[in-house]
């Protein structure tokens, strides 16, 4: 209890520790406060000199370079200060100088202990001429309320300017053979009550507003890490990597062709996760992303998706794979861990990073499940595989609604009495572009991108018009049996 006790008063008296940013965030509202001070403090002496050089010539006092002097000497000294704050502050704001916090203290400081001086000794000589002390109270407001000063500052410095001005007003009445009056020292105390609480108040709304900023800060500095970060293994993610890249090949220092993009799968990473669980395959994952930054520290290192990592690197680092292998086989002992690499070498700036990601990998999945090879490059034969793929995925409606796919019947012969007792129905695609398209190239990919349930539903209903067909004209029939795919239960309603 006690420490928190004493914790508050700290915090109350403005000496508990505050952030850098906090204590930038007063520097930098005191200079601007100082900008709006000088910029008031300079008109109001130009204003206060052409009334003194009014008041000369109403007197018919000769405009001597004496008389212009000794007359607004005060005016001027105050306009110079002024006209120096203004040009230290703006520059300060406009990063002209080195924003060194002592230097901005000292300068404010200073300002400020010249504008009070101007108010005391204006309002002393007033005082003791029977005038109003309306200067040093404008300035003591001015100095107290437009700065922020710590609690502990503004008690002592207001204390000390009032006690010490309060002691020239007893001298000013003495000298008169008078008191100060009951009123005016009721009055004044009020006033420095007022004026404290005032300027303690504002120093706690400011440190306040300063932190509700310094969290919105550090809010939108998280934000921004997460939108270019990988949650699980705190590297780039893919929208990132893709800005980044783009960079990179719109670089003229460097020759695109020279740069290869990698596309990584870790091997057996799912088994390793249903023997140990999450949290330890994200472990597993942190260690692979850490490898691959050191390991390619000229590259750009990003996690794709699940356990896929993708680089762009000038080429020669394709050597270092092994090294890649190496290490990550070492993490763990029990589970084989391994990973499997395409790859891909940009020809133009141009290139779409999001392309080339998916060339490297079309070569990576070609590499998985063998023990032979782990690596391999986009290739010819690898565009030629993508680009009839693609020809499958983009025509597969336009074959099945032409008549470009249907069954072809194999017979099921009895091998006892060699008889035909059934049909396997067999989905052969003629194209008039490509030709024959074989099965083993089309299901799979049909099967990658799930529209394999398309090609089951035209070949299930060929047969069946066909079934109807031959016992419409009483020919005899036999069974005929289908191929299904597990999408077929999943996008269609197969029953």
């Amino acid at each position: 209890m006690k420490g928190s006790i004493w914790e508050k008063v700290l915090k109350w008296l403005g000496l508990d520790r505050k952030s850098e940013y906090i204590k930038e965030y007063l520097q930098m509202s005191n200079i601007r406060s100082a900008v709006y001070m000088s910029v008031i403090t300079i008109g109001l002496e130009i204003w206060m000199l052409q009334r003194q050089v009014k008041r000369l010539v109403d007197l018919n006092i000769p405009m001597t370079a004496k008389n212009l002097f000794e007359a607004n000497r005060d005016y001027l000294i105050l306009l110079t200060v002024g006209i120096l704050m203004l040009l230290f502050a703006v520059s300060h704001l406009r990063g002209e100088k080195v924003k060194k916090r002592p230097a901005s203290i000292a300068a404010i400081s200073l300002f400020g202990a010249i504008c009070l001086g101007f108010g005391t000794y204006v309002s002393y000589h007033d005082y003791a001429n029977g005038k109003q002390i309306l200067a040093f109270l404008t300035m003591t407001v001015f100095v107290a309320c437009m700065l922020v000063w710590s609690p502990l500052v503004s008690l002592v410095m207001l204390s000390a300017v009032f006690y010490g001005f309060y002691q020239l007003m007893e001298y000013a009445a003495a000298q008169n053979g008078a008191t100060v009056r009951t009123g005016d020292q009721v009055n004044f105390i009020t006033f420095w009550i007022s004026i404290t609480v005032v300027s303690i108040s504002l120093y706690h709304q400011r440190v306040e507003e300063a932190s509700k900023d310094e969290n919105m800060e550090m809010l939108n500095r998280h934000l921004r890490y997460m939108a270019v970060t990988d949650e699980g293994t705190r590297i780039s993610n893919m929208q990132h990597f893709i800005t980044l890249c783009k960079e990179k090949m719109q670089d003229p220092s460097i020759n695109v062709q020279s740069w290869i993009y990698l596309f990584m799968n870790v091997e057996n990473f799912g088994i390793y996760n249903e023997k140990y669980g999450y949290e330890a395959g994200n472990r597993i994952l942190v260690n692979v992303a850490k490898i691959l930054k050191e390991t390619f520290p000229e590259g750009i290192v990003a996690r794709q998706a699940d356990d896929h990592f993708v680089v762009f690197t000038p080429a020669g680092d394709v050597k270092k794979l092994e090294e890649v292998r190496s290490r990550i086989r070492g993490l763990e002992h029990d589970v084989k861990i391994g990973i499997n690499t395409g790859s891909y070498r940009p020809t133009s700036r141009d290139l779409d990073p999001n392309i080339a990601c998916d060339y490297a990998r079309t070569a990576c999945a070609t590499v998985r499940k063998r023990h032979d090879v782990n690596y391999r490059e986009y290739d010819a034969e690898l565009e030629r595989q993508s680009h009839r793929k693609k020809y499958i995925i983009n025509h597969l409606d336009t074959a099945i609604e032409k008549g470009f796919v249907r069954p072809y019947y194999q017979p099921v012969v009895s091998a006892k009495d060699h008889t035909l007792c059934g049909f396997e129905a067999l989905a052969r695609w003629i194209d008039p572009e490509e030709g024959f398209l074989s099965p083993g190239e089309f299901i799979p990919a049909l099967e990658e991108y799930r529209e394999v349930y398309k090609l089951d539903r035209c070949i299930m209903e060929t047969v069946c018009r066909d079934l109807r067909d031959a016992l419409d004209h009483g020919m005899t029939v036999v069974p005929i049996s289908l191929n299904f795919s597990r999408h077929d239960f999943q996008k269609s309603d197969v029953i």
